[in-house]
């Protein structure tokens, strides 16, 4: 793990790669884990997406290119996706495990390597934690391989859906704050 990966998201809270939490270890469903990692961001509207929403937001809610280079770089480590634009997958990944609190993704790759990605919302907070096991030695040099820039990726993608989604609720109360009052409208003053 390193600590030093933290990005600051144009608004909302700071992300910063955090010790795996035993609560999010244990929705893993692999039966052995060589490499995790986990990311926190703060969000004052945590809790207004269900995990599913917040796996969505944090994968499809990228920008169309950047969507595009990770389900490339997945299928060039060997992951085997699903259809991207399948409403039972998200991003191709399928969903292992569902609670309105979380989303578990998981694929496998033909390289050896079995990964989960959980999407992890709680009071205030929302936690991305990466599980991955390797059946065999190319797995862990493919890990150790692309590990550093995984990490750079996710933080960059959990700022980037926490600070979306705080700007979008900003911007739906502002909304309905500058709204006139009903039978107040531009063509009806007094």
């Amino acid at each position: 793990m390193r600590p030093d990966v933290a990005v600051a998201p144009a608004t909302g809270g700071r992300v910063e790669q955090v010790p795996m939490p035993p609560e999010a270890r244990a929705l893993a469903t692999l039966d052995r884990i060589d490499y995790t990692d986990a990311f926190r961001a703060e969000s004052a509207h945590a809790d207004a997406l269900t995990g599913e929403e917040w796996a969505r937001a944090f994968l499809e809610g990228a920008p169309a290119r950047l969507r595009r280079d990770l389900v490339w770089g997945w299928r060039a480590i060997g992951l085997r996706l699903g259809s991207t634009g399948d409403p039972d997958r998200v991003l191709g990944w399928e969903i292992r495990r569902r609670g309105p609190d979380h989303a578990l993704l998981a694929a496998r790759s033909w390289l050896g390597v079995s990964a989960e990605v959980l999407a992890k919302r709680d009071e205030g907070e929302v936690l991305v934690a990466s599980f991955v096991r390797w059946h065999h030695p190319l797995g862990r040099l493919l890990c150790a391989a692309i590990a550093p820039h995984h990490r750079r990726v996710v933080a960059h993608l959990l700022g980037r859906a926490t600070s979306l989604r705080s700007a979008r609720r900003s911007e739906g109360l502002q909304a309905v704050s500058a709204s006139p009052a009903p039978g107040r409208g531009a063509h009806n003053r007094p």
